[in-house]
């Protein structure tokens, strides 16, 4: 056996086993955005219910597991619908895209936010043990600032700042279906 030989079986290798664990990563991705699509908005219904402003029966919960029943079906049921029609219309292809960046910029505001309110909250209790300023402090700030540069980084990259990747931009939409289908997308004249 060659040394090329060698070299490419353990690159084989691990080229199966990335593309396994970036299929489990894509699936946990999906089932995390399904929970959080689906859960949050469930007990909002559940709450209008209760003080009647839905009928009663979204205020159902399950008997075992506590949890909103007739929301959780009603909730999944329009944001199936809604991505749907999102999804496949013809104006609304770049819905999704935009919707990804936008909530992704609140995900880094938001949780950032939370590390250095978690550092402002335990300062006192810093030096009270080897441990604190690691879990307390520097570890959440360290979160918050990664979060944040993520977030302005997307900034950076997806609003034609930097690399003039802009395709949430109407002149780089424009752009794409005039190149699917020419009769549909009208460029603007400065549109490379």
């Amino acid at each position: 056996m060659t040394h090329a030989e060698q070299m490419r079986v353990p690159l084989e290798q691990s080229v199966e086993k990335g593309l396994k664990s970036g299929a489990l990563g894509l699936v946990s991705t999906t089932v995390i955005a399904t929970q959080t699509t689906i859960l949050p908005t469930a007990r909002t219904p559940l709450s209008m219910a209760a003080y009647k402003a839905l009928p009663g029966s979204f205020a159902k919960t399950h008997p075992r597991y506590m949890t909103p029943t007739v929301s959780t079906i009603a909730m999944g049921g329009v944001s199936i619908a809604l991505y749907t029609a999102m999804n496949y219309m013809s104006s609304g292809a770049f819905v999704i895209a935009d919707a990804v960046i936008a909530i992704g910029l609140f995900i880094a505001f938001y949780y950032g936010l939370t590390g250095f309110a978690c550092a402002w909250y335990y300062r006192k209790n810093l030096t009270s043990s080897a441990r604190n300023p690691w879990m307390q402090g520097i570890l959440p700030v360290a979160g918050g600032l990664m979060l944040y540069f993520l977030g302005g980084w997307s900034v950076w990259l997806d609003y034609n700042v930097a690399t003039d990747n802009d395709y949430t931009m109407p002149d780089h939409q424009a752009r794409v279906l005039q190149e699917t289908d020419p009769d549909q997308g009208h460029a603007h004249p400065h549109a490379r």
